[in-house]
């Protein structure tokens, strides 16, 4: 398994501060590392116009340098931890590209054609007040939260605006993130199996369930869940990029990789120089002939019955 390689997953629009228009599944925390033995965790806050916000970047830990800062500012800690030797190497590839030092000055730019409408908020749910008050007060504690015990309060405010209202599965989904947080893997991904469940729709829930298999080492999983986020609304670019880290470092299917890497770099504004870097090093991979192509389900064997 390769970590350290500096490609680091997403599961939310960025890691930018956002604007969440829905009161149903955005509910987010605060920035910062949760302390008293906590996994480092760097969060982007996400507020919702309406009331709720969804907990959006979480830096994953299980490298050998979980390091919580990046180059860039659209990126955060992951699984893949980024390392100085990778930057290099995708800078070195950038760099060594015939034409990657005159594009900007000699090409027009490419005209980027808008996202279409993510279908999660096309709706919005109906939220009773009582449910809306208690999510309130839940986020102000998990925007707070910087000790183990502020999470575990966090926590409880979180049950309490499913006790209260159960088919949230924004607040599902923040429940998932503060279990996360404590270590409680299995149960943050009983949140998530359920949260998707209640709205399928919930793109984030599906990106965040596909992290947390992809550590457990389940990438066939994890793989399910990031194409169910895509099957959804195909212009979530997170999905794209961590579906493309699953099969270039961990499935060995760089052709898919490489579809998604440039289908993500396709849904930015402006083109990440980390991901272009990823994918000039990826196409001279594959012009060597590394990798395997698109894994395609066989038949299983089946026992003959005797020779």
């Amino acid at each position: 398994m390769r970590i350290n390689s500096g490609h680091t997953e997403f599961w939310s629009m960025n890691s930018r501060l956002l604007i969440q228009r829905r009161t149903d599944d955005r509910c987010l925390m605060k920035t910062g590392t949760v302390k008293a033995g906590l996994q480092a965790a760097l969060l982007s806050l996400v507020i919702g116009l309406s009331g709720c916000a969804q907990l959006g970047e979480i830096a994953d830990a299980d490298s050998a340098a979980a390091d919580t800062t990046t180059d860039s500012a659209d990126a955060v800690a992951s699984p893949e931890a980024p390392v100085a030797a990778d930057d290099v190497a995708a800078d070195a590839a950038i760099a060594s590209d015939g034409d990657a030092q005159t594009d900007a000055a000699t090409e027009p730019a490419e005209e980027v054609t808008p996202p279409s409408i993510n279908p999660y908020l096309a709706s919005e749910p109906v939220l009773s007040a009582m449910a809306k008050a208690k999510f309130d007060a839940a986020l102000a504690k998990a925007k707070a939260a910087q000790s183990e015990a502020e999470v575990a309060a966090a926590i409880k405010a979180f049950e309490a605006v499913l006790a209260e209202q159960a088919d949230l599965s924004g607040a599902r989904v923040n429940l998932a993130q503060l279990y996360r947080m404590q270590g409680q893997t299995d149960t943050a991904m009983t949140q998530l199996k359920q949260a998707v469940k209640d709205n399928p729709n919930n793109l984030d829930g599906w990106n965040l369930l596909g992290v947390l298999q992809r550590e457990q080492g389940d990438f066939t999983a994890a793989e399910q869940s990031y194409l169910e986020a895509l099957q959804r609304w195909n212009d979530y670019a997170p999905a794209h990029r961590n579906i493309g880290i699953l099969y270039e470092l961990y499935m060995g299917r760089f052709n898919d990789a490489l579809t998604h890497y440039e289908a993500y770099q396709a849904l930015q504004e402006k083109p990440e120089r980390r991901v272009k870097g990823w994918i000039l090093l990826l196409q001279r991979r594959i012009d060597a002939g590394e990798g395997v192509d698109s894994a395609v389900p066989s038949e299983p064997e089946v026992a003959g019955e005797g020779a």
